[in-house]
């Protein structure tokens, strides 16, 4: 009888473990995250900076940033602009903490960005998102429970976030072209 009990003990401790296994290789895989970044227009603010070309107003670009998924997602707070026919600059990320939010499904949000100043070329804007998984969830827990967490799970998993780039269509306007 206690050999039946223990072999029964043993038998749902690794049901347990094998169920856990598969419900965390069902979570470890990517969710499509789909995101659409619009150009809304332009914003002149009240103050102005000095170039060899002349004052200018400081120019921001508003964008509407829509999650068109269907799971919650996390802008990362890293943005980039890819300003064609230069390569030195384009896509070059920035870090703007204010950019920083979750979005559920269906959701959207206006931003604004500082414009590329002294830039006469077609330009638009990348931003970074991932998934609102597991991986983010686990992260905001306490040290402790993460290293419990990642002694059970392949390392692999935990180095992949998902993390993908969206980004506007092209720019253009006489807003980006000081001197004319």
């Amino acid at each position: 009888m206690a050999n039946l009990r223990r072999k029964l003990a043993v038998s749902a401790i690794l049901t347990g473990i094998i169920l856990l296994v598969v419900l965390l290789y069902a979570l470890a895989r990517p969710s499509p995250v789909s995101v659409q970044v619009t150009f809304v227009g332009f914003t002149n603010l009240p103050v102005t900076y000095t170039t060899k070309n002349g004052t200018f107003p400081v120019t921001l670009a508003n964008f509407c940033v829509s999650n068109s998924g269907s799971c919650e997602i996390f802008e990362l707070g890293w943005y980039s602009y890819d300003i064609r026919g230069e390569n030195l600059m384009s896509g070059l990320r920035t870090g703007a903490g204010e950019l920083r939010s979750v979005l559920k499904a269906g959701e959207s949000k206006t931003i604004s960005l500082n414009a590329p100043w002294d830039n006469t070329q077609p330009w638009r804007v990348g931003l970074s998102f991932s998934k609102m998984g597991w991986r983010y969830r686990l992260a905001q827990k306490p040290p402790w429970i993460q290293d419990m967490v990642s002694g059970m799970v392949p390392q692999r998993w935990l180095m992949n976030n998902h993390e993908r780039d969206f980004y506007s269509e092209w720019v253009n306007g006489p807003e980006l072209n000081p001197g004319h």
